[in-house]
């Protein structure tokens, strides 16, 4: 589905299992963040310009 849509990125939690979101909850936010900033013209929380 990446691919298909401009702008994005795949971001693959590796081992995910079934529980993929609580075990590496840091990657998710950081990549979540990340999302949400270039969504909004902003940078990530804690990275100075």
């Amino acid at each position: 589905m990446a691919g298909q849509i401009p702008g994005t990125q795949l971001v693959t939690l590796v081992p995910g299992r079934h529980m993929g979101l609580v075990e590496h909850h840091e990657r998710f936010n950081k990549a979540v963040s990340e999302f949400a900033a270039q969504c909004l013209g902003a940078h990530p929380v804690g990275v100075a310009r």
